[in-house]
């Protein structure tokens, strides 16, 4: 049986500080003479591509800051980024966000279909896409667009392809591969928002 794993970074269960990130930190509490937390949110582009935007708070509520990260950031922008690593560039001079991204590829018992789990969810309900069908999230139109794919079928954390023949070379597996990581890394919405099916 045919699998391929594509490990783009090491899996993890939450958002993660890194070393620099905290220094930072560090650095700005000690500079204003107080202790400060980061906010964290995600922004969106009007085609759904969003990035990360890290700022610092002096917010004394307690009870604001999230359970699991102990930092000021939405339920919904966490689940996005958890698994996921925060560090800090101080050659660009601002936070930067790492995916951690891991995608497995399977057999299912057609050849012509092949199976991707990632450790990340596409979708929170069933979704079917035909390459005559599109989205309009540009790392899943690109896959679409291939004249080897017939169609794409998501469910949770994982994305079936139906590709048109076999063998399936592996130059393109690891380009899917790559715009799958690109859709993850430039943290599109899930795949199921019906307003995005649809060009």
């Amino acid at each position: 049986m045919f699998q391929q794993i594509f490990h783009f970074f090491q899996k993890r269960q939450t958002i993660t500080l890194s070393s620099e990130a905290l220094d930072r930190l560090e650095q700005e509490s000690q500079k204003r003479g107080i202790k400060l937390h980061l906010e964290v949110k995600i922004l969106r582009e009007t085609g759904g591509r969003g990035q990360i935007q890290v700022g610092f708070t002096k917010e004394e509520d307690l009870s604001k800051y999230h359970p699991i990260f102990g930092h000021l950031i939405s339920d919904e922008d966490f689940q996005s980024l958890a698994g996921g690593e925060i560090t800090y560039s101080k050659e660009e001079g601002r936070y930067q966000y790492y995916p951690n991204v891991d995608l497995e590829w399977e057999d299912t018992p057609r050849e012509l279909i092949k199976r991707i789990k990632a450790n990340r969810s596409f979708t929170k309900q069933n979704q079917v896409w035909t390459s005559e069908m599109g989205t309009k999230f540009e790392p899943i139109q690109y896959i679409l667009k291939k004249k080897e794919i017939i169609s794409c079928y998501a469910k949770g954390n994982k994305l079936q392809i139906e590709f048109l023949n076999f063998p399936i070379p592996e130059s393109l597996m690891e380009d899917i591969s790559e715009s799958i990581l690109i859709y993850f890394a430039y943290l599109y919405p899930h795949l199921c928002e019906s307003s995005h099916n649809r060009q």
